[in-house]
């Protein structure tokens, strides 16, 4: 159990509110490290959306967060955004610990007396802002740490030359207690009542997430109505002009909050990342512990990184960009019994840690290395 700290200081390039899975993690870890200290602060960048929703204390309602007492907020950079990284690190208020996931604002404030711990999810974009070596060379003081988002990423800075013990694995987490709360019906109000098993996927419609690749194989799931739901409204049109199955549903991103219960409807939920995608090999991503969460029959695309939380007692997994092997993989979870049903959401349900899980896990590993 870590020990709570008077004050710790927040500095991360998210806009909130927002449906971005990097504003998502902002958000949760925000809300979970209030539970760890007597006061957080958090350097956010400035957007007249972001303004609004703090006066009217809905910053975190999107994401089905309260707005905790102990946070205190700081915008910067409303008419230059992208300044932020650059003026956010000066003017800060004294804090016992300053958490960033800025590689710049980490690199400007390891020179400093205040201990920074850096949370990196994708080392291409590391090194491109401020380069790896000259960010290990600033981490390697005592006080210092870097918290990876997946293995792939902390062997990364462990290949150039920063300590292993100055090095945590933390994968992404969810809201569980909002998952097994969830009542479902959000199947019906984006698509009507549905008779034939639904088979969802929920999130980005970026190339190398799946999206398309799911859509291009609904002709080969015609027992099941194939659900995306993502992207702006003009993504999934353009996807629905492309493929337009008489079985595949599509709709724009729904409100974080809303997910859980759109979740608990599917009979299958699949994570079609096709690994081609810059990220692919460091990723940690939040739907994937959404899945868990659910408790709902997963098929995942086999990639080493999904491979460090997922086994075949949580997943169904096909080769990446393989149709018919996702195809015949979503078969074979359809027909899952009851009982084997009940039996995988108790599996997966244990196997997706907490917001609060991860926090107290990185407070303790830093308290103690």
């Amino acid at each position: 159990m870590s020990q709570k700290i008077a004050h710790i200081l927040y500095l991360a390039a998210s806009r909130l509110p927002s449906r971005h899975a990097n504003s998502i993690q902002v958000a949760h870890m925000l809300h979970a490290l209030c539970h760890h200290a007597h006061q957080v602060t958090a350097v956010l960048p400035a957007t007249w959306r972001g303004l609004w929703a703090w006066g009217r204390g809905h910053l975190f309602a999107p994401y089905g967060l309260s707005l905790p007492a102990n946070l205190r907020l700081r915008l910067r950079s409303l008419l230059h955004p992208s300044r932020f990284e650059t003026v956010a690190p000066r003017r800060l208020p004294q804090a016992d610990l300053i958490f960033t996931r800025s590689a710049p604002a980490a690199l400007a404030l390891a020179a400093g007396q205040t201990p920074v711990v850096f949370e990196s999810h994708d080392p291409a974009r590391d090194e491109a802002k401020v380069g790896i070596s000259r960010l290990v060379a600033a981490l390697h003081h005592d006080r210092c740490g870097l918290v990876a988002i997946s293995t792939a990423v902390a062997q990364v800075y462990r290949d150039a030359g920063l300590p292993a013990e100055r090095v945590f694995v933390a994968p992404d987490a969810v809201d569980r207690e909002r998952f097994s709360q969830a009542r479902g019906g959000g199947i019906a109000r984006l698509f009507g009542p549905q008779s034939r098993p639904i088979v969802l996927y929920c999130g980005s419609l970026q190339p190398g997430k799946g999206a398309r690749f799911l859509a291009r194989i609904a002709p080969l799931l015609p027992e099941a109505s194939v659900a995306i739901v993502g992207g702006s409204p003009e993504e999934s049109a353009a996807i629905a002009t492309a493929h337009p199955a008489t079985n595949l549903l599509l709709h724009p991103a729904i409100p974080h909050a809303e997910v859980p219960d759109l979740l608990a409807d599917a009979t299958v939920l699949v994570l079609p990342y096709t690994g081609t995608d810059r990220i692919a090999a460091a990723m940690s991503p939040l739907k994937l512990f959404e899945a868990l969460a659910s408790g709902i029959p997963l098929v995942a695309a086999d990639l080493p990184v999904l491979r460090e939380v997922l086994t075949p007692d949580t997943a169904f997994f096909f080769p990446p960009g393989d149709g018919p092997a996702c195809a015949t993989a979503i078969h074979t979870a359809l027909q899952l019994s009851a009982a084997e049903r009940a039996a995988w959401r108790a599996r997966a349900s244990a196997a997706a840690w907490s917001w609060q899980d991860r926090t107290q896990a990185i407070l303790g590993w830093w308290q103690g290395h």
